[in-house]
């Protein structure tokens, strides 16, 4: 994480490299091919291309350097990234989706809003991965959301990876080696961050009375819910109020603490099967890696500010120097 993945590409080692050459098209499989790319696309930084006042100096290539970036900072097999837009003003936040109207090609969505984009011209970063879907989200603040994708929105094989993820709640693996490679608990590649939801998370939103825009539902609200309808809320510290309040990692507890109580008999809700608490679990894990930092979060989807960005970006470079 945090632009650590420098190590693995510059390594000399045998089995790095044939992961590396697996894992990732021809421009990425040296550090050198990485560092002329970031200098060539973001040498000043995410923040310093978000905040660009002319609409001219957009293009599909921008999305797809902002998405590397993100893959930089926290890499996964499988997963999308909301970049916070929240600290723009107005008129660089509708230059931005200007940018994606103009430069990026409209196509269907399954994901937030439903209203996607193609940044799929020239998309070349891993391996198995051949669009790059770009959308502007305006609720609950303002986020350009990034998620690379197996297909095209319009190739049959894209329908059938989105029926499996609808009963599974998972989508086809689109490169065997990253996954492969996601599987090891070396710390530098995520199995999986998605913000939709799995199945079995959607069945507890709705049995938990959330039936209108459920997928955009955050979780402080549903576990808010779900710890006042079970009687849970009395074991949190300061009660309902805690929902107003708390970081990510410290839901991540609260999730975690409940997940060991949800057995008990005070504590039971139709809505919480062996199944649900299973995925509450691996939740709670989830909210728990992402630290003190205070946001919404709707389900697992990365959330990522500019700067933060920027620090993993330098701390790459630094790696990439040794």
């Amino acid at each position: 994480m945090y632009g650590q993945i420098a190590q693995l590409i510059r390594s000399p080692q045998q089995d790095c490299q044939r992961a590396v050459h697996k894992i990732f098209h021809h421009e990425f499989q040296s550090i050198a091919g990485w560092t002329r790319f970031l200098d060539r696309e973001l040498n000043q930084g995410v923040a310093h291309l978000l905040n660009s006042p002319y609409l001219q100096g957009w293009s599909v290539r921008s999305f797809q350097a902002l998405y590397i970036a993100c893959w930089i900072h926290h890499p996964v097999e499988k997963g999308s990234y909301m970049i916070n837009l929240g600290g723009l003003n107005p008129a660089h936040r509708d230059r931005i989706n200007q940018a994606v109207v103009r430069n990026c090609v409209g196509r269907l969505s399954s994901h937030l809003s439903k209203s996607g984009y193609s940044a799929a011209k020239g998309w070349s970063f891993l391996k198995g991965y051949r669009e790059l879907l770009v959308q502007v989200e305006w609720s609950g603040g303002c986020h350009l959301f990034l998620k690379s994708e197996g297909y095209l929105a319009l190739d049959p094989r894209h329908w059938f990876s989105f029926a499996n993820k609808d009963e599974t709640g998972e989508g086809l693996t689109c490169s065997k080696a990253l996954r492969d490679f996601a599987k090891i608990d070396n710390g530098l590649v995520d199995r999986r961050a998605a913000e939709n939801f799995s199945p079995v998370y959607k069945e507890l939103v709705e049995g938990l009375g959330f039936k209108h825009h459920k997928a955009l539902v955050p979780i402080r609200s549903v576990m808010k819910a779900l710890f006042e309808q079970t009687g849970y809320i009395g074991r949190v510290p300061g009660g309902s109020s805690f929902f107003d309040v708390a970081s990510l990692e410290q839901l991540g507890f609260a999730l975690q603490s409940y997940c060991g109580s949800a057995y008990d008999r005070s504590f039971q809700h139709a809505a919480v099967t062996p199944a649900v608490v299973a995925e509450l679990r691996r939740l709670a894990t989830s909210l728990l890696t992402q630290g003190g930092a205070k946001r919404e979060q709707i389900f697992q989807e990365i959330r990522v500010r500019p700067e933060e960005v920027d620090r993993s970006l330098q701390n790459f470079r630094r790696l990439a120097a040794l």
